[in-house]
């Protein structure tokens, strides 16, 4: 069994653009970002926006 999987999803390049410099600034790679939104939707069940 492989160690990751591939997402692929279809971003707005200004929102990608605004996101991935936040996340520069922080030190974390959009892959990062999105395995820890993942984590969270399983942690609360759903989404962890509210």
């Amino acid at each position: 069994m492989s160690k990751t999987s591939n997402v692929y999803a279809r971003i707005e390049p200004e929102t990608k653009e605004q996101a991935e410099a936040i996340l520069s600034k922080l030190g974390i790679p959009s892959s990062v970002a999105i395995n820890m939104f993942y984590n969270q939707i399983i942690l609360k069940n759903g989404l962890p926006l509210a």
